[in-house]
C-alpha cells in the first residue's frame, strides 16, 4: 500500500488557512482519475480535530486547516471513495506564536500543493510545492517567446454608497467595501483613487481638509492602520443651490473587497498643523449592522457615536483583462462564463429549430388527411385508471385507437364514511397517508402475521426507549437571580423557582449525564418539562463551542451568546421568547424563536429569526400550558453542508389545556454536527418577569437525551414530524449583534 507523502505545513496561532490541492500526472498534466472522491483529515491539538475536506472535482480539491494553538500538531490527509481510505498526506503543522488578538477576519494566506500519485501501489507519492505567481511568470514567458507580450488592461468604475438628506458632523467613518449600501464593479481587489463626500454648501467656507483612508482593526484602537493620506487638500464641486461635493485625490491606494475601512477627516492651517475641527456631511440613519457608522475618539479608542451612512463614493482602477499585442482579451473568468452561455445558448437554439421542424412535419402529415379508426376497447377493473393508445396505420395519416376503460362507476368519494377494502390490494406507486393509518389489531394474540406485526411494533417502541437517556436535573446546584427561591420537589428530578412580585431573575439549571462519549456525542436532540406561568425566555446551547451566559437582561436581549469572544464554532444558541400577550383577535399567542449560529465560510454569527403563532383561548394562557420543550433533527449535520443549507432540526412545544393538538412546531433551525466529547447540552437559562398581582411560578424537570439510531438516523424526528401541528409564520435572517440591556423593574 502507498504511503502517506510526509510534508510540513506552516500557519499562523489563531489563524485559519485554506490548503488547495491539485493532482497532476508526472508529465505535468492534471490528474482526474480521482475525481469524485473526497478528502478528509484530523489534527492533534488538545484531541483530535477534524480537518473539514471537500469533493475532488477536476483534479481539484481544498482543506479548511482549522485555528490552532501555537506550537507543532501531528497531522494526516486521506484520500476515501471507493469503499477505502487511502494516506495522501501526513507530517506536521507548524504553527507560528501570535501576539497581536486575533480579529474573526483575520486569516492565513492560502497555500497551493500540487500532488503526483503513481500508479505503483509500492510507489512513493510526490508533493510539488510552488506560487501561483510561478505559474503566472511561466505563461508570461512562453507568451513573450512567441513573440506576443502581455499588458494589464485597466478599467475605472464608481463605487457609491448613496444616503439621505439630513447631516452628520464627524471625524472619523467606517463602512465595507461589500457592503449592501455599495454598488460598483464587482472585483476582489481595487486601487483607490478618489473619495467624494456630499456636503451642505456652507461647509465649502475656506477650510483646508485633509483625509486618510485606514483598514479597520480589532478593538478600533488609535492609531489606526493607514493604508494612504490624500495627495492634497480637498477640492469643492457644486451640485446644487445647497449641495457641494467635497472629494480627495489618492495614489491608487489598493483596498480588497473584505476590506472595512475608516474615513477619517481632519482640518489643517496653511502650515499643515491639525485644526480641531469636524466636517458636516450628507447622511441617513442605518441599521446597526457594524459596517458603516460615525465614530468618535474617546481615549485611545474609537467608539461608535451613530450608525449612519453618508453620501460617499469612490472612484477605483480594477484589472478588467490583459491586451496581448494592443488587441484586448477578455479574462479567464469572464471567457468562462461567455463560453459557458454561448454554448447553452447554442445548444438550446438547436433544440428548439429540430423540436419545431418536426412538429411542423407532424402537422403537415396530420392536415394531409387523418383517418381514426376505433380498434380493440377492453374494461378494466372498477376503480383502475383509464388508458387510451393511438397507433398509426398502415397508411400515412390513418391510426387506430385503443382503449381500456374502468368497469362500473365509481361515483364521488365520502370521505366521511369509512372504506374497507375486501380484496388484498397491489400498488406500483407511493400512497401518502400523511393523517397515519389505523391498523386493528384483533384482541387476544392469535398466532398469524397480525400477531407478528404486533411484536416488531412493542419491540421498535422499545427500541426507541433504549436509544433515549436521562439527563438528570442537578437540583443542588440551581441558581437564580433577585429574591427568587429554587426547591427541589423532589431532587434529582424536579424543580420550582418562586420569583415574587414586581421582580426579575435569572435562574440556571444544569443537568448530569449521560457519560461515555468520545469524539462524537450522537446527540440527535433533547426533551425538557418546563412550565411557567407568566411572561419569560427560555435559552440553551447545542453541540460544540464555549457559550457565556449573562444574567438580568431584557427579554429582547441575548441570555447566552457565543464564547471566547465570539471565536468560530459548529454549535448553536436557541432561545425562545413568552410575551404572554394574547392577540385577542387571532385568539391566540405569538412565539419568537431565535437561532445564533456562523456561517463556515466567513466565520461570522448570523441570527435567524422565527415567529410562530398558536391560538389558544383565554383560559389556556402560554406559557403556562407548556409542559415541554423539545428540539430533535434527523441527522446529524454534515460539515460541508454550507453556511446554513438544510434545516436539519426542529423546535417543539408540548402543551396542555383542552385543545385538540398538543404538539406544535416553532421553529426549524440549521442543527448541530456530533463531533465533539460533550453530551450535546449542559444547561438551561430561564429569564422571568414577575408580575404585580403575585407571584411567579418556574417548574423544570429532569430531561431526556435522544442518540441517533443505525445509519445516523433519528426515527423520533420523523415521528414528531408526522403528528405535530406547523405554527411557524415568518422566517428572516441578519448578522447577529449582541443585544445586553441590564432589566429595569
Amino acid at each position: 500500500m502507498r504511503q502517506a507523502a510526509k510534508h510540513d505545513l506552516h500557519t499562523t496561532e489563531g489563524l485559519a488557512q485554506v490548503q488547495h490541492l491539485r493532482f497532476v500526472l508526472s508529465s505535468g498534466e492534471v490528474d482526474t482519475q480521482f475525481s469524485g472522491m473526497t478528502i478528509r483529515g484530523g489534527v492533534l491539538d488538545d484531541g483530535i480535530r477534524e480537518i473539514p475536506g471537500s469533493e475532488i472535482i477536476d483534479g481539484r480539491c481544498a482543506l479548511q486547516l482549522p485555528r490552532l494553538a501555537a506550537g507543532c500538531h501531528r497531522y494526516d490527509v486521506l484520500v476515501s471513495g471507493d469503499g477505502t481510505d487511502k494516506p495522501l498526506l501526513a507530517g506536521v503543522i507548524h504553527v507560528t506564536p501570535r501576539v497581536t488578538p486575533v480579529d474573526v477576519d483575520d486569516n492565513a494566506p492560502a497555500d497551493y500543493l500540487d500532488i503526483v500519485i503513481p500508479a505503483d501501489e509500492g510507489g512513493t507519492i510526490t508533493v510539488i510545492s510552488e506560487s501561483p505567481a510561478w505559474v503566472d511568470d511561466a505563461v508570461e514567458k512562453s507568451l513573450q517567446e512567441r513573440g506576443m507580450y502581455v499588458t494589464p488592461v485597466d478599467g475605472e468604475t464608481v463605487l457609491t454608497m448613496s444616503a439621505g438628506t439630513s447631516t452628520r458632523d464627524f471625524n472619523y467613518f467606517t463602512f465595507a467595501l461589500n457592503s449592501t449600501y455599495i454598488s460598483g464593479h464587482l472585483a476582489g481587489s481595487y486601487r483607490l483613487n478618489k473619495i467624494a463626500l456630499q456636503t451642505p454648501a456652507s461647509e465649502a467656507n475656506g477650510t483646508r481638509w485633509m483625509a486618510r483612508l485606514c483598514r479597520y482593526s480589532a478593538g478600533l484602537a488609535l492609531p489606526l492602520e493607514v493604508l494612504g493620506t490624500s495627495t492634497s487638500t480637498a477640492s469643492w464641486t457644486s451640485i446644487n443651490a445647497s449641495t457641494m461635493e467635497c472629494h480627495w485625490n489618492f495614489d491608487g491606494i489598493a483596498v480588497s473587497a473584505a476590506d472595512r475601512l475608516i474615513l477619517e477627516v481632519y482640518a489643517v492651517d496653511s502650515s499643515g498643523t491639525t485644526v480641531s475641527k469636524a466636517l458636516i456631511a450628507y447622511g441617513a440613519a442605518a441599521s446597526h449592522g457594524g459596517t458603516e457608522g460615525v465614530l468618535i475618539a474617546s481615549g485611545d479608542k474609537l467608539a461608535w457615536r451613530n450608525y449612519s451612512r453618508l453620501a460617499l463614493s469612490m472612484s477605483v482602477a480594477y484589472d478588467a483583462g490583459v491586451s496581448v499585442g494592443g488587441i484586448e482579451l477578455a479574462s479567464r473568468r469572464h471567457f468562462d462564463a461567455l463560453a459557458a452561455n454561448v454554448a447553452e445558448t447554442g445548444k438550446q437554439i438547436a433544440d428548439d429549430a429540430a423540436a419545431a421542424q418536426q412538429a411542423r412535419e407532424e402537422a403537415e402529415q396530420i392536415a394531409s388527411g387523418m383517418t381514426l379508426t376505433a380498434g380493440t376497447i377492453t374494461t378494466g377493473a372498477p376503480g383502475s385508471q383509464a388508458a387510451a393508445e393511438l397507433k398509426p396505420g398502415s397508411t400515412a395519416g390513418s391510426y387506430t385507437l385503443d382503449m381500456t376503460i374502468p368497469r362500473g362507476d365509481v361515483g364521488t368519494v365520502d370521505t366521511s364514511q369509512a372504506y374497507t377494502w375486501t380484496q388484498p390490494q397491489t400498488y406500483d406507486a407511493m400512497i401518502n397517508a400523511n393523517g397515519g393509518i389505523n391498523i386493528p389489531l384483533a384482541a387476544g394474540a392469535p398466532m398469524d402475521m397480525m400477531a407478528v406485526n404486533r411484536l416488531y411494533a412493542a419491540g421498535m417502541a422499545g427500541v426507541t426507549n433504549i436509544y433515549t437517556q436521562r439527563t438528570y436535573l442537578d437540583t443542588g446546584s440551581i441558581t437564580a437571580t433577585g429574591a427568587a427561591a429554587s426547591t427541589a420537589i423532589i431532587p434529582g428530578q424536579y424543580a420550582k423557582t418562586v420569583i415574587p412580585a414586581n421582580t426579575h431573575s435569572t435562574v440556571v439549571h444544569n443537568f448530569i449525564g449521560p457519560v461515555g462519549q468520545w469524539n462524537y456525542s450522537s446527540f440527535a436532540g433533547l426533551s425538557v418539562p418546563w412550565q411557567l406561568s407568566a411572561a419569560g425566555k427560555f435559552a440553551i446551547g447545542i453541540g460544540r463551542g464555549n457559550k457565556t451566559v449573562r444574567k438580568d437582561l431584557t427579554l429582547d436581549s441575548y441570555s447566552i451568546i457565543p464564547g471566547n469572544d465570539l471565536a468560530y464554532n459548529t454549535g448553536e444558541i436557541l432561545d425562545i421568547t413568552f410575551t404572554n400577550v394574547r392577540d385577542t383577535t387571532r385568539s391566540g399567542y405569538e412565539i419568537r424563536v431565535r437561532e445564533i449560529y456562523c456561517t463556515e465560510s466567513t466565520q461570522r454569527w448570523k441570527v435567524k429569526t422565527t415567529t410562530s403563532f398558536i391560538p389558544a383561548s383565554g383560559n389556556e394562557p402560554i406559557p403556562y400550558i407548556v409542559n415541554k420543550i423539545i428540539y430533535q433533527q434527523y441527522a446529524p449535520r454534515s460539515y460541508i453542508a454550507g453556511d446554513y443549507g438544510d434545516a436539519y432540526g426542529a423546535l417543539y412545544l408540548l402543551t396542555g389545556g383542552g385543545s385538540n393538538q398538543q404538539l406544535w412546531k416553532i421553529a426549524t433551525v440549521r442543527g448541530v454536527t456530533t463531533f465533539e466529547t460533550g453530551p450535546g447540552f449542559s444547561s438551561i437559562v430561564s429569564d422571568v418577569l414577575g408580575v404585580s398581582g403575585g407571584s411567579v411560578g418556574l417548574f423544570v424537570g429532569t430531561a431526556e437525551r435522544t442518540n441517533y439510531q443505525p445509519g445516523n438516523v433519528n426515527p423520533v424526528y420523523y415521528a414528531l414530524e408526522a403528528i405535530t401541528s406547523n405554527a411557524i409564520e415568518t422566517e428572516s435572517t441578519a448578522d447577529f449583534v449582541d443585544i445586553n440591556e441590564p432589566f429595569k423593574s
